[in-house]
């Protein structure tokens, strides 16, 4: 008789975020204000919600913009929506064609999955 064994463990992907959705970007004057809408990981489901359950202890964001492959600027934000000053995009030197990617942070998995949106600046 012979026989296989193989060993599997658990990465926790079950309590990882999933990408935010709808990220837009909306010229204000100089600025650049970036929303998006949250996904739910528990009880999400029920469409007459008033709102999507956080189900965490706080609601935060990661967000990261990019030049190409250089990571501009990277904040961490507690509401779906971020402003990109006029002030941070010439520090940054940031010009023409940028991306913003958005995720979600979780107490227990931390990081989940980025959602990219292009822009130009």
């Amino acid at each position: 008789m012979s026989y296989n064994s193989v060993k599997i463990t658990f990465a926790g992907n079950g309590l990882r975020y999933n990408a935010p959705v709808h990220v837009s970007a909306a010229h204000q004057g100089q600025d650049i204000i970036f929303s998006w809408i949250r996904l739910a990981r528990i009880d999400g489901d029920p469409w007459e919600l008033a709102e999507i359950p956080l189900s965490e202890i706080a609601e935060r964001y990661l967000v990261k913009v990019f030049s190409g492959a250089t990571v501009l600027r990277d904040v961490k934000v507690s509401v779906p929506n971020w402003g990109y000053e006029a002030a941070m995009i010439a520090q940054d030197a940031a010009a023409g064609q940028c991306e913003v990617q958005v995720a979600q942070i979780s107490d227990s998995f931390g990081s989940g999955l980025y959602r990219q949106q292009s822009f130009i600046v």
